[in-house]
């Protein structure tokens, strides 16, 4: 358990009114405060020590409030008995044991006073302090190069408490223009730090941000609550992408980005979303330059759908580099966003296999758009999974560049190299679930 000290509190302030506050940060087993009807100052007892630290690195100095751990909490549970000897009713300073170091044990006190030399010896005593460490020395400038490199989790979780200087960096409003928490990798353990903890480091790093975040990176965890967070703090944001955030409504998404008139660049990988909601995002926000809404590619009695594609190329005029990998939509949505996006300049229709270019829409894509990636363009380059889903009686997923080509081409395959020609799905050896999927 860990206590919090609430300092500077004015006006006064209620025991429900602070665990309003306090309770997005952890578990809290109670709330002191103090009797006499003074109110300037509180005690707040988390149950895990982690979420005391949280707490206070969001609230220390928000309304000139002072929020630190309590002496008790900082140097153990106080007592009223001597350090030296155990007693009761007196302190150290006031013992008359003596430790010997010889015998590890206390020496009787001696009687009579002591020598002016041993008192004076005793009282100007003090501890030698420790040799700062080698990375203090080096400029400031090298040490914030340093430390973004270690990310938002890293610098929240242990950064910080390795030094006052690391630490007065970590809280500068500078280091957080840009929130990364995307592809998490090895730092994203859901058994060491669940969800609930990546959406309290977030919201510390908004928080620290002080409104200059500009870029916003999130996989996983997002959700309505948090979204809307962030866009009360963060104006001037520019850049939102956005990862299998499932528990996202596009509500909330239409809503939020219309507290981002700067927004530019809005990224939405695998979080569908309906047809309402990306024209209300569009109308919303009239300098977006970017706009990505990738899936899957499937082939295989995939139903078509250019409602998507419909609906940016009715609000979103603006666009130069649109992304639409793995994307349902035929011909007719592709029309719509060359007709509604005229100052497109790059277009990536990967894995969009109900396209057909080999006509006349295909040599208009070719003048109209300068960097256009077609349906089986290669996809090593791109950043996430490009498995394809096939949706057909093979039912299983390709890492192949284009699996699509092999309806398509004219070599002749024997018995052994044919890769249609069996039947997976009958296989005793392959387990299929109902999208498809080879386990």
């Amino acid at each position: 358990m860990s206590e919090v000290y609430v300092g500077n509190i004015s006006p006064p302030i209620s025991a429900d009114e602070l665990e309003l506050q306090f309770k997005p940060y952890g578990q809290i087993r109670r709330i002191k405060l103090p009797s006499g009807g003074a109110r300037g100052y509180a005690f707040v007892e988390f149950v895990n020590r982690r979420d005391a630290l949280f707490a206070i690195h969001s609230w220390d100095g928000k309304f000139n409030w002072r929020v630190d751990l309590s002496r008790n909490s900082k140097f153990g549970v106080g007592t009223n008995s001597c350090y030296r000897c155990g007693g009761l009713g007196h302190f150290a300073r006031d013992c008359g044991y003596d430790y010997d170091i010889k015998t590890k044990g206390l020496k009787q006190p001696q009687r009579g006073r002591m020598k002016k030399n041993q008192v004076s010896s005793t009282s100007s005593w003090k501890p030698v302090p420790p040799p700062p460490p080698p990375w203090v020395e080096l400029p400031e400038d090298i040490t914030e190069k340093i430390l973004n490199k270690i990310g938002p989790i890293g610098l929240l979780r242990s950064a910080q408490e390795v030094c006052t200087t690391w630490r007065r960096i970590c809280r500068d409003p500078a280091m957080w223009r840009v929130i990364d928490m995307w592809k998490l990798g090895d730092a994203y353990d859901f058994y060491e730090f669940p969800f609930d903890g990546y959406d309290v480091l977030c919201r510390l790093a908004v928080d620290l941000s002080q409104g200059q975040v500009t870029e916003c990176n999130i996989e996983d965890f997002l959700s309505d609550d948090l979204l809307e967070y962030i866009a009360e703090r963060c104006g001037r944001l520019r850049c939102l992408r956005l990862a299998f955030c499932d528990d996202v409504s596009g509500e909330t998404l239409s809503k939020a980005v219309k507290r981002f008139p700067l927004l530019e660049e809005l990224h939405l990988q695998c979080t569908p979303f309906e047809k309402d909601d990306i024209e209300a995002i569009g109308r919303s926000s009239p300098m977006l330059k970017t706009f990505a809404l990738n899936g899957r590619g499937c082939i295989g009695g995939v139903l078509k759908s250019s409602e998507e594609a419909l609906a940016v190329g009715k609000s979103m005029p603006e666009l130069r580099h649109l992304q639409l990998f793995g994307n349902r939509m035929t011909n007719e949505g592709l029309e719509a966003i060359l007709n509604g996006c005229p100052k497109l300049e790059s277009l990536d229709l990967r894995q969009c296999f109900n396209l057909d270019l080999q006509g006349e829409l295909g040599k208009r894509c070719i003048r109209q758009i300068k960097n256009l990636r077609r349906p089986n363009d290669s996809t090593r380059d791109y950043e996430w999974d490009a498995k394809v889903a096939d949706w057909g009686p093979y039912g299983y997923f390709s890492d192949l560049d284009s699996y699509y080509d092999y309806d398509y081409d004219d070599i002749d395959y024997d018995d052994f190299c044919d890769p249609l020609q069996f039947d997976a799905a009958s296989d005793d050896s392959f387990i299929f679930d109902d999208y498809g999927t080879l386990y």
